[in-house]
């Protein structure tokens, strides 16, 4: 799983390489159908297809080490009516 992760400084000293994140390429995908008037649109989405574990922010304080986990993979249908 993906959890939020907190240190204090001298927790954060045992981990030296954890603050890297290495660069990395993110796998996403869409489609999306228009009805032919126009009113109605369906997309369907899927991100980090890949489900590759990244850090989305790392942050360190005086006393504090934070990293953010980035989103897992995920699936989804967005439903739309224009009018």
């Amino acid at each position: 799983g993906y959890d939020l992760m907190e240190l204090t400084a001298a927790q954060y000293a045992q981990f030296p390489a954890y603050d890297y994140q290495p660069s990395c390429f993110l796998l996403n995908a869409g489609a999306t159908w228009l009805s032919p008037g126009g009113i109605f649109r369906v997309t369907a989405y899927g991100r980090n297809l890949s489900n590759k574990m990244i850090k989305s922010e790392i942050n360190l304080n005086q006393d504090t080490f934070l990293v953010v986990p980035g989103e897992p993979r995920v699936f989804g249908v967005a439903i739309s009516v224009h009018f």
